[in-house]
């Protein structure tokens, strides 16, 4: 194989800080059957998810297939990924190499990198893919203490979109301790102990939704974005759902957190008041939800991730306009749900309850209604 930016950084040591075990190191190396197995563990097993609708339809997703990615395939695609962006960014992007990309260094795991990867998707998609654009910085300090999102892109109308990415991290995931469980997409109140018993009568263990997790990306966004119009000015919170237990249908449950009509957080003041989200949430002007899968990561590009990607406008930011905004992020947007993809041809469903590991589950009547007990708790 020919060299690659790879090999250049390498030689300007870019990598010396790498760890022995870093992803990029062992391809480098040409470490193929390692590079395999360790990216199984990222793999989906090939089986039915389940999940119900408010009307109490089963939405079946199936995830079959094994990941072919070779130490080369992986270099020749993000090595130019990579150095597009440092070409488009400049010396700027060097930190982004030598401490993001490390992954930890001394302390590497491979999902600080895909955490990483995450980020280099979508910021050479709006790099490549964005037309007219006359400025951009990377890593401007625009928040509080000079916190900073991942970069922001001025166009030559003057319209201007701030950009902070966010991967949740599924390795310590309570799903591959249970083979059967069930999981609410939604804030409900714990306390209500006959939802966690009816959901154990059934053989299944109550995996409680990662609300969480959304919460967390939401203050900390709000700590690196200032006050915008949401008219010529856009802040974005991309969430990529890659390593979901949730399959492929990871998206609905970051859209059900959000979105629900009774806990959502974007409609629940209750919501936003109990798990202690920032009153900032509306310098937040849309959220990205996407499904890069380890593969697409390593040796594909974001576009085909498009089926599972959404734009949802912050109904908090009354003033937004999202019409604009659309032309300028060019992906599927999701104001009146999440669409026909998800769910196959089941259309129009506005809320995703919960999910199962199984698609054999019983009492699924049962469990839906005690979460709807659980929430209207929740929400009193």
């Amino acid at each position: 194989m020919h060299k690659t930016y790879f090999d250049e950084l390498q030689s300007k040591n870019f990598f010396k800080d790498y760890s022995s075990d870093h992803f990029i190191i062992k391809a480098l190396k040409g470490n193929e059957e390692e590079i395999k197995s360790r990216l199984l563990q990222f793999q989906p097993i090939p089986i039915n998810n389940i999940a119900f609708s408010k009307s109490g339809m089963p939405i079946v997703s199936q995830q079959q297939g094994l990941l072919n990615c070779s130490p080369e395939s992986f270099i020749l695609n993000s090595s130019f990924r990579i150095k597009y962006l440092h070409d488009f960014f400049g010396n700027s992007f060097d930190d982004f190499i030598k401490e993001q990309l490390a992954a930890g260094k001394e302390n590497y795991t491979d999902e600080k990198f895909f955490q990483a990867m995450s980020e280099v998707h979508i910021l050479s998609f709006l790099a490549t893919f964005s037309s007219n654009i006359k400025n951009k910085i990377y890593e401007p300090q625009l928040g509080i203490n000079g916190k900073n999102p991942e970069a922001s892109f001025e166009f030559a109308d003057g319209i201007k979109i701030n950009i902070e990415v966010k991967t949740p991290d599924y390795s310590s995931s309570l799903h591959k301790k249970y083979p059967r469980w069930v999981q609410p997409s939604v804030a409900y109140d714990r306390s209500y102990s006959k939802l966690e018993d009816i959901v154990k009568n059934s053989g299944y263990t109550l995996i409680p939704p990662c609300i969480n997790k959304i919460k967390d990306f939401i203050n900390s966004a709000c700590a690196k974005f200032q006050a915008v119009d949401h008219i010529q000015e856009f802040n974005l919170l991309a969430i990529n759902y890659y390593g979901h237990p949730w399959g492929d249908m990871a998206i609905a449950e970051g859209y059900c957190s959000l979105m629900n009509e009774t806990t959502g957080i974007l409609y629940s003041q209750k919501t936003r008041e109990e798990l202690n989200i920032s009153h900032d949430i509306t310098r937040i002007s849309a959220f990205v939800l996407y499904q890069c899968t380890a593969e697409t990561l390593l040796t594909s590009d974001i576009r085909y991730s498009w089926p599972f990607m959404r734009l949802i406008r912050n109904p908090l930011c009354s003033d937004i306009d999202f019409e604009k905004l659309s032309l300028l992020f060019p992906v599927n947007r999701a104001d009146y749900l999440l669409p026909k993809v998800i769910g196959g041809n089941i259309t129009n469903l506005k809320t995703y309850i919960f999910h199962s590991f199984s698609n054999e589950i019983v009492n699924k009547e049962k469990i839906y209604q005690a979460i709807q007990d659980a929430q209207s708790l929740f929400v009193q």
